[in-house]
């Protein structure tokens, strides 16, 4: 395991029996740390990658019509999948709560497509990164957790990211007001209120109902094929969203489906050995990575502020999930 680390080996060469023993040890939990760092890392490149180009297709696509095309080219991909491996078998408790808490997170990429659609992308994304802070503070209102210190300096943070990235004016409470008075940045309030809740029941699904991380990306993929169907029809949008199935169209939305499911796939394997609140946090880097890139690809403005913004929101939920992990 070590063959490709001379540094490494050199000082195993030149230590005792013990040392050497220890150094071989202490290295080769570097080295799976790195591996997991580079699964995180990966996954947030590719959803940086994602919302680039869910920012692109919104402005030929509605919300909803979007929302639909994804979800089947995400649903056939799974398929295509599926018949190379053996069809998932979870147990029925798991699928029944995971099709509800499917639901829920359409809702909530619903929710987040209307607001990109309706914003810039970098306005909007570094808002997504504060569920944390809600997760937080709904446990501290509904189940009486107390807040740690930590915590509270993460929640901070956030608010100084979300001053920093709503600032316009010189009112001091401007950016705040802004930010919950807003009609079109109520979506991300609704957004982050439904991720919130579906957190919950990704960590009891895959925690205390130990249900298969690859599955459950997988599984989940197919329900919101048929939730967003539901939706589509529901709406009146089934044909007007299949009418715009054309060349171009088609292969932007199998690039962000490929983006999607590879972005979900790393981060779930990347917590099987990593820490959460560290592969967390890295993953959440996609947030500044699309930032940066809306700056240069989608020539949107202010992008030193909206970066600043976003570390300060990134590093607020790090400290808020260390505590929680």
């Amino acid at each position: 395991k070590l063959a490709g680390y001379p540094v490494i080996q050199l000082r195993i060469l030149f230590s005792s029996r013990v040392e050497k023993n220890r150094i071989c040890e202490l290295s080769e939990k570097g080295i799976v740390l790195e591996k997991y760092f580079l699964l995180a890392l990966l996954s947030a490149i590719f959803s940086a990658g994602a919302a680039i180009e869910q920012k692109k297709i919104l402005k030929k696509l509605g919300a909803l019509e979007f929302s639909f095309l994804l979800a089947g080219a995400n649903a056939l991909l799974v398929l295509i999948y599926l018949l190379l491996v053996p069809f998932p078998r979870p147990d029925i408790t798991s699928v029944i709560i995971l099709s509800g808490k499917t639901i829920l997170g359409a809702g909530a990429f619903l929710c987040v497509m209307i607001a990109i659609k309706n914003h810039e992308l970098s306005s909007v994304l570094p808002l997504l990164a504060l569920t944390p802070a809600f997760v937080a503070v709904t446990a501290f209102l509904f189940l009486c957790e107390k807040l740690a210190l930590n915590e509270i300096a993460g929640m901070i943070l956030m608010l100084g990211g979300i001053y920093t990235l709503e600032t316009k004016e010189r009112n001091i409470l401007t950016p705040f007001k802004i930010f919950f008075s807003s009609p079109k940045k109520k979506f991300v309030l609704f957004a982050l209120l439904l991720f919130t809740v579906s957190s919950v029941i990704d960590k009891l699904l895959v925690g205390k109902y130990k249900m298969n991380p690859t599955d459950f990306v997988l599984l989940q993929q197919l329900f919101l094929f048929l939730v967003f169907a539901f939706f589509a029809i529901g709406a009146g949008k089934l044909q007007s969203s299949l009418s715009k199935l054309k060349g171009n169209t088609i292969k932007m939305l199998l690039i962000i489906s490929a983006l999607t499911i590879l972005y979900r796939l790393f981060y779930i394997k990347s917590l099987e050995g990593g820490a959460v609140a560290l592969m967390l946090t890295i993953k959440r880097l996609s947030v500044f990575f699309a930032v940066i890139a809306s700056g240069k690809l989608l020539r949107e403005r202010n992008i030193f502020r909206k970066s600043i913004a976003s570390l300060f929101i990134i590093i607020g939920a790090y400290l808020i999930i260390a505590h929680a992990n």
